[in-house]
């Protein structure tokens, strides 16, 4: 089944997953995405982070989230990134994991040290990501 399909049918059913995408060692080229139900407990109540961080974290996913369609109109890739470099790993999955399940989106796992070029990056992720 087609990754979009897969990932249509679980927000139907308000399931996170988490996709893999196999390391260039490990897979024949045109190798699909691998996905598995992402059901980690981390939310923002649960983090160990200043309460005005939190809100202010949620208040710009929000704010991201509403504008798609504006992103579009302008021209701009919608996207949106976080700078963590002051945490430690596990705290960095840990909010990585309380944003996909705040915003109830999917997470996308990419190994890029597999990867030497730009183009190989574009076959890798060369999916609708609608």
């Amino acid at each position: 089944m087609p990754v979009n399909e897969r990932r249509n049918q679980r927000r139907e059913k308000n399931i996170e997953a988490l996709y893999i995408k196999p390391g260039q060692d490990d897979r024949e080229e045109g190798d699909a995405w691998q996905s598995v139900n992402l059901d980690h407990p981390a939310t923002f109540d649960t983090l160990a982070m200043e309460i005005e961080e939190k809100r202010m974290i949620m208040e710009d996913l929000e704010r991201f989230v509403k504008r798609k369609e504006f992103y579009r109109k302008v021209g701009k890739a919608w996207k949106r990134g976080y700078f963590a470099v002051w945490a430690t790993r596990d705290w960095k999955s840990s909010l990585i994991a309380a944003m996909a399940n705040f915003l109830k989106f999917d997470i996308y796992d990419l190994e890029l040290t597999d990867l030497r070029t730009n183009s190989e990056l574009r076959k890798v992720v060369d999916f609708d990501w609608e």
